[in-house]
């Protein structure tokens, strides 16, 4: 299965969701297919279609250490936090932490605001044969003909993000795209 065949399933598959958008920033790194369903919980799904894909992932250090533990952040001026990442300042709202990952370039975290409720992967099934799933993920196999989710990905939290604004200038930046591209 390729990419584009995964995401247009996930399309489908997630039907009944609202703002089904792939491939965009909606968190600190993009999401290749987001949605949030009828109880308002936000769902990332990674697709992957090879093994080596699978395990490029992980070198997103800082990502998974969100994942793994999305309400555990804590960090203090002029200390490491509790994770390893150095703390460079606040950002402009005076909120939220200017953090520098031990293998990554400076990122934005803000609690909960930067993490998915629900987390999945979604491959081939003959990927999924080969690896490991975290915990707190779950695993969706478009190809498997019994049962498309062969786990269930955790609640990672129960904070339903306001994610409006977020939303807004991604279907914006899309409808403007579009009519670029098609006014010409």
């Amino acid at each position: 299965m390729t990419t584009k065949e995964i995401e247009s399933f996930l399309f489908k598959h997630f039907s009944q969701n609202d703002y089904r958008i792939s491939n965009s920033y909606i968190f600190n790194w993009e999401s290749d297919f987001f949605c949030i369903s009828r109880s308002g919980y936000s769902i990332e799904v990674e697709i992957k279609v090879s093994v080596s894909d699978f395990k490029a992932d992980f070198k997103k250090d800082l990502k998974h250490q969100i994942l793994a533990k999305p309400n555990k952040i804590h960090v203090e001026p002029g200390h490491e936090s509790n994770f390893g990442w150095t703390f460079e300042g606040l950002f402009g709202d005076k909120k939220s932490y200017i953090l520098k990952a031990p293998s990554q370039s400076v990122s934005f975290i803000k609690g909960l605001d930067n993490c998915p409720n629900r987390f999945y992967y979604c491959m081939p099934q003959e990927i999924a044969e080969k690896v490991q799933i975290p915990s707190y993920a779950g695993l969706i196999v478009p190809d498997n003909p019994r049962n498309y989710i062969l786990k269930n990905a955790p609640l990672l939290h129960k904070q339903k993000n306001d994610l409006t604004k977020v939303l807004l200038d991604k279907f914006y930046y899309a409808y403007h795209n579009y009519r670029l591209k098609y006014s010409m």
